[in-house]
């Protein structure tokens, strides 16, 4: 619902993106209220139907974040679903480390503003996706099978996380999963992955050990929803996510325009989930 927080679409020739700005640049484009007098934006990240999200240096923490600038006023109808995607986002960036963090929300008279880590690897999408010339390498395979369980591993643990505050994701797929805490190096990656153990814990900690070993973080709440809690009553019947990352259960409910319970499928913290 709007872009994540990764790799921005800088201006060719613009050899600042990286780079802490000179103490008192002035930001790139017109921001809207007090929101430039805190940070300095470098380029987009991504853009979406709700907003559109930048890289920033924030001036006083010293450190990248992204910002999501969504227009105001919000139509009406989008009141609620964005409250629902804040609350059930800063619950799970407490609850895991591989979901990134929700740090600041703020209202200017022309946008809300949103305050994320940022993450320097991007989506994971676009790793798989350029890997392609350098599959034969591999066996065929994007990414090598140490490197996938090291992935997988991160990712599951990012749902158990939601799951264990009743949250149902609901889109999950490599667009909405970044690259933090270092870009992807395949040799940090299957070391972490070596280093790790049984236990979720110490196996973060052990991965964290690794230098540059990269961290996934789930991010886009937007079609998330949980139940028993946030007044939400967690009730899920209708087909929703990204179909290609859909169970075949969910696929078939949705067309033959049944509910998730009627069409036998399930599956609401995967590719999709019932709405």
């Amino acid at each position: 619902m709007g872009g994540c927080c990764s790799t921005p679409q800088a201006d060719a020739g613009d050899d600042t993106i990286g780079q802490p700005p000179p103490s008192g640049k002035p930001s790139r484009m017109h921001l809207p209220g007090a929101i430039g007098e805190h940070y300095v934006f470098e380029g987009i990240v991504g853009a979406g139907a709700s907003g559109t999200t930048f890289r920033a240096w924030d001036i006083s923490a010293g450190r990248h974040v992204a910002v999501k600038l969504v227009p105001r006023p919000l139509p009406r109808p989008a009141v609620a679903p964005m409250h629902q995607e804040l609350l059930l986002h800063a619950d799970m960036a407490e609850a895991s480390a591989h979901v990134v963090a929700l740090t600041h929300a703020a209202l200017t008279r022309t946008h809300l503003a949103l305050v994320m880590d940022y993450a320097p690897g991007g989506m994971l999408a676009d790793l798989v996706g350029d890997r392609w010339e350098t599959a034969l390498t591999r066996g065929g395979l994007h990414l090598s099978e140490a490197e996938a369980l090291f992935a997988m591993g991160q990712v599951v643990e990012a749902v158990a996380a939601c799951h264990r505050r009743n949250v149902a994701h609901r889109d999950l797929k490599m667009d909405n999963t970044l690259i933090g805490r270092a870009p992807w190096s395949e040799a940090a990656a299957v070391a972490a992955r070596e280093a790790a153990g049984p236990d979720p814990k110490a196996k973060r900690e052990a991965a964290d050990a690794v230098p540059a070993a990269p961290r996934l973080l789930l991010c886009d709440f937007g079609f998330a929803k949980s139940w028993g809690k946030h007044n939400d009553s967690g009730a899920m019947v209708d087909a929703i996510g990204t179909p290609v990352y859909m169970s075949p259960q969910l696929l078939a409910a949705r067309n033959a325009g049944q509910a998730i319970n009627e069409g036998g499928g399930s599956g609401g913290g995967g590719g999709g989930g019932g709405g």
